[in-house]
């Protein structure tokens, strides 16, 4: 093999399969990356065997072939070469990069043994990535991080006609969130968990541009194609790969609350400026945050006999009936950091049965929080 390419296109290939590279594993074979050329195209790719990326990069071809290389090392060698062109080529296990005026040989191993890019075969699905990233991100936080419930680690996707809904519970909270695809998108129902990790990996690699996600049985795919910035004519695919977590999602329509004794406007800034400042006391001991609600106004507190107290009101709209209900203060704000409305919704009932919050002005986005006792 022997490529040219630019230490910026490299470099910036590597920190996008970065996050799949294994660095302590019973598999050396994992920590490694694989370079390859195909169909005139140059590509990296990475796994830890529960997902993998794979990514294009740009650059001409001189000899083709395909080489295992060191994928943490290579990564911090790209990270120190100056600004300019590389070129790579292979000798039966030895690799020797140049840039500039640096040579560096490092040993690689043969591509036999690394695990091949799985072709997913299922139901594709067109939409923006902006749009998935901003439904992750609504959805991510709620999601459990204990292994012990091992389908709530998840995110849970469905996708049924034009909609898609994401949900993530951990069964103090839950956050749901809707929207609209194309037209007839999918023909059947299709339902999967999505792994933390691969919800992270989303987040970090997927832009705002269309991909395209095929949801096959056991595995989904995550496709962008776009140009590039050196080549008009030319462009460059990133693909994720990712196991889903297999078993039954809990019906989390029967905890989402359908009626309020009362629906509170608040002013999504003043309530985080609040609860914020009320967190400072309760954070060493884990403590809750109280709201007492009155007419036109809630009062946000917090009290730690070993800290101090705060008090703190706001103006609310539509209290109609007096009473009290704690939560913890990071769940309450994990949530009003996310919501892009000026103003948030928060449904009442008692103090011992779950609250709802949402954005004023969009229905399809709802969290769902269970008090906690004082």
């Amino acid at each position: 093999m022997r490529i040219k390419t630019t230490q910026n296109d490299l470099f910036k290939s590597l920190q996008i399969i970065q996050g799949v590279i294994s660095i302590r594993t019973t598999l050396p074979i994992l920590s490694y990356v694989l370079l390859s050329t195909k169909n005139g195209k140059i590509s990296l790719f990475s796994t830890d065997l529960e997902a993998g990326i794979k990514c294009d990069v740009s650059g001409e071809i001189i000899e083709e072939g395909t080489i295992a290389l060191p994928g943490k090392r290579v990564l911090e060698l790209t990270r120190e070469f100056p600004k300019g062109e590389i070129e790579i080529s292979t000798e039966k296990n030895t690799t020797t990069i140049k840039c500039a005026k640096t040579r560096v040989r490092i040993n690689a191993l043969p591509p036999d043994d690394f695990p091949g890019f799985p072709e997913i075969v299922g139901q594709k699905i067109n939409m923006k990535g902006d749009i998935l990233k901003s439904m992750i991100q609504k959805t991510l936080l709620a999601v459990s991080k204990e292994e012990s419930r091992y389908t709530l680690t998840g995110v849970y996707l469905l996708i049924k006609g034009d909609s898609l809904e994401m949900v993530g519970t951990d069964g103090r909270r839950l956050s749901l969130i809707e929207e609209t695809l194309k037209k007839d998108a999918v023909k059947q129902k299709k339902s999967c968990i999505l792994p933390m990790k691969t919800c992270n990996e989303i987040m970090r690699i997927i832009t705002d541009e269309n991909l395209v996600l095929t949801l096959g049985e056991k595995q989904v795919n995550f496709v962008q194609t776009r140009q590039t910035k050196t080549k008009e004519d030319e462009q460059e695919s990133v693909s994720l790969t990712s196991r889903l977590i297999e078993g039954e999602f809990p019906d989390y329509n029967k905890v989402i609350p359908k009626g309020f004794q009362q629906k509170l406007m608040i002013n999504r800034q003043e309530l985080i400026e609040a609860v914020t400042r009320a967190y400072i006391l309760t954070k060493e001991k884990g403590g809750p945050v109280k709201l007492d609600v009155k007419k036109d106004a809630i009062v946000v507190s917090s009290n730690v006999s070993e800290v101090g107290e705060s008090s703190e009101q706001i103006t609310v709209k539509n209290g109609e009936k007096e009473m009290q209900i704690a939560f913890d203060p990071e769940y309450m704000l994990d949530i009003l950091k996310v919501i892009d409305s000026k103003d948030v919704l928060l449904g009442l009932n008692s103090s011992k049965e779950a609250a709802l919050f949402r954005p004023m002005d969009n229905e399809r986005f709802v969290y769902v929080l269970m008090p906690m006792e004082t």
